[in-house]
């Protein structure tokens, strides 16, 4: 009777061992680490990375640290640095970081790493792809369009720019939807693009954004971070309208910025997290557009006539319901 008890015993002992070693509370302990190539306080994209992280880890029960301003040759290790530390998932968050992250993620397979605006998964076709990486991006062509539109509703030369980081699918995307939607409203509007090459040399979005003005843009959205800002001020310099980019840039120039993309970068971010608690996180893209909640309009502060506001609240809710549907194209066009 003394080894059965024994043995009752000890089978308890192992089934509220594996209770404990399932359950949320341990599961929540993840500790995540971002990786940036900015500082937090950039107004665009790393500062709404910062912010969507935080919100996402505070609710989730999560730990989390970053790093700022991680250039593209310095990448590699810096992840490495943090899967030393026992970190159980990385963020790369930039384009660039992706075939580094890809590296890191080969040599530790029970990390999970994913890799923002990348494309590059196992559900992808990439054979080369380790299962611990995913991407995740917040595509914009659809708000895109509808900036593009307010553009040409906005614009007395019917002339627009548009102010890139790198020619990368991401800005691409959202480029080419600004450009159906200035052109939706104005078939014969001049659309001009520049792509700076920068994350975050600020002096190159204003030398790009005064290269489009001069030659006749008098509405500039931007879509650049650091370089964006950049564009803000050049088109506050020059009494032209601009259009903010990430997070709402107002603030940068009240009288300049008509309205900016949203990214709600927390959606992604919650959802990989929720997928490794439950361990479903795969190699795949984790997309949130306009229809997913991931990117919105910011107020137009003003700024923006009535009816001309109007317009743009059917072209979304066609949107959102179907009726518009809005090409997405990575490759960029005339």
């Amino acid at each position: 009777m003394s080894t059965y008890r024994t043995i009752v015993v000890s089978l308890l002992a192992l089934v509220m061992v594996a209770c404990i070693a399932g359950s949320p509370t341990q599961a929540e302990a993840l500790k995540i680490a971002l990786v940036l190539p900015d500082v937090i306080t950039d107004l665009s994209w790393n500062a709404v990375a910062y912010q969507g992280l935080e919100a996402a880890a505070k609710d989730l029960g999560v730990e989390f640290t970053y790093q700022e301003r991680v250039a593209d040759a310095d990448v590699e290790r810096v992840l490495r640095d943090y899967a030393d530390q026992g970190y159980d998932f990385i963020l790369a968050e930039s384009f660039n970081y992706q075939d580094a992250t890809i590296r890191v993620a080969k040599d530790y397979p029970d990390i999970m790493f994913a890799t923002a605006t990348g494309f590059k998964t196992q559900e992808a076709g990439f054979e080369d792809v380790p299962p611990n990486h995913a991407v995740y991006d917040w595509p914009a062509h659809q708000v895109g369009y509808l900036t593009g539109m307010l553009a040409a509703y906005m614009s007395e030369n019917n002339h627009v720019g548009f102010v890139g980081g790198y020619e990368v699918p991401d800005i691409v995307r959202q480029a080419e939807g600004y450009k159906d939607g200035a052109r939706a409203v104005n078939p014969d509007i001049k659309v001009g693009v520049i792509y700076t090459g920068s994350w975050v040399d600020t002096v190159k979005g204003q030398e790009a954004a005064i290269s489009l003005i001069d030659l006749g843009a008098d509405v500039i959205a931007q879509a650049a971070d650091g370089p964006g800002v950049g564009a803000i001020l050049a088109c506050q310099s020059r009494d032209v309208y601009a259009i903010g980019y990430v997070a709402d840039q107002n603030h940068v120039a009240p009288e300049t910025v008509l309205t900016s993309v949203l990214l709600v970068k927390e959606t992604a971010y919650r959802h990989m997290i929720q997928d490794i608690q439950n361990g479903e996180f795969e190699s795949k893209a984790y997309l949130f557009d306009l229809i997913d909640g991931g990117v919105d309009l910011a107020p137009y502060h003003g700024l923006v006539p009535e009816e001309i506001q109007q317009k743009i609240q059917q072209a979304t809710e066609d949107i959102l319901s179907g009726k518009l549907v809005v090409e997405e194209r990575l490759e960029p066009t005339k």
